[in-house]
């Protein structure tokens, strides 16, 4: 998956910003940047470049990773590098879409 990401943001890079950790557990903030070059979600590539932060979570025991979690703004990388988000009413599912720049309208 990471590997399939790499093709798609080529130039990702990930800047931890802030940790804290105590036995067993340690909290990582970091940005995390890209530009968007490759085939993405089903949409071509935008050549726009986006940046965000991530939060992730790990937990350790006998010196290895037992646990990973992990939180992204993924609304807002997706809306930097060109898609829109049409928020769901009324119980619908979340629409994401990537439109040509120039698009002014959509009928859904």
């Amino acid at each position: 998956m990471l590997a399939e990401h790499g093709q798609r943001f080529p130039d990702l890079t990930f800047t931890i910003v802030d940790s804290v950790c105590e036995p067993g557990k340690c909290a990582v903030r970091v940005r995390y940047a890209g530009a968007h070059v490759g085939e993405w979600e089903g949409a071509g590539p935008t050549g726009k470049s986006f940046s965000v932060e991530e939060y992730m979570f790990f937990y350790f025991k006998n010196y290895l990773i037992t646990e990973v979690w992990t939180v992204i703004d993924s609304p807002h990388k997706m809306k930097q590098i060109g898609f829109y988000i049409i928020p769901p009413q009324d119980n619908a599912p979340l629409i994401i879409l990537l439109l040509h720049p120039t698009t002014t309208s959509v009928n859904l």
